[in-house]
């Protein structure tokens, strides 16, 4: 079984490669959707911001410790295709989420490893990848895998935009 450091050490090793990529992206790809796709960068950036929370946080009905706007904008199923002008005016600047990624990651972990990881939930919630999360503990584990989907997502999508590896 994985320890909470481990699984800390990794989630935040993951989220540093992941920031590192979305800072080789330059600002003014930031916003753009390749033909196909449904998303950018900076939506990227976001989700990977909110979705920890949801499936700790949310999953149990819990305000998220995150700007409430940050759900409608960058949640699964959110598509920056749907930000109107007052969304984009509102939203953070895209380099001001990437440097929320690692600091925001280790906040929630602060306040997990306090309030104990293995609480269960009232009810399983099945994520959309087919994995059904117990406890916060599953579902800060499921967010390492999360990440490591999204950091493959990025990688595609500096391709796609053909921006030099």
């Amino acid at each position: 079984m994985i320890t909470m450091d481990v699984l800390i050490d990794q989630t935040l090793t993951m989220r540093q490669t992941i920031v590192k990529l979305l800072k080789s992206i330059p600002v003014e790809y930031a916003d753009t959707i390749p033909p196909t796709w449904h998303n950018n960068a900076r939506w990227h950036a976001g989700h990977l911001v909110v979705t920890p929370f949801l499936v700790t946080y949310g999953i149990l009905k819990e305000p998220l410790p995150v700007p409430e706007d940050y759900r409608k904008w960058f949640a699964k199923g959110s598509s920056p295709a749907n930000w109107t002008d007052a969304d984009l005016q509102a939203m953070p600047q895209f380099s001001d989420l990437v440097d929320e990624i690692v600091p925001q990651m280790g906040k929630l972990f602060d306040a997990w490893r306090e309030r104990g990881v293995d609480q269960p939930f009232l009810e399983p919630y099945p994520t959309s990848a087919g994995v059904v999360l117990h406890s916060p503990a599953e579902s800060l584990s499921f967010s390492l895998a999360h990440d490591a989907i999204h950091l493959g997502m990025i990688l595609a999508l500096k391709r796609a935009l053909q921006i030099e590896q």
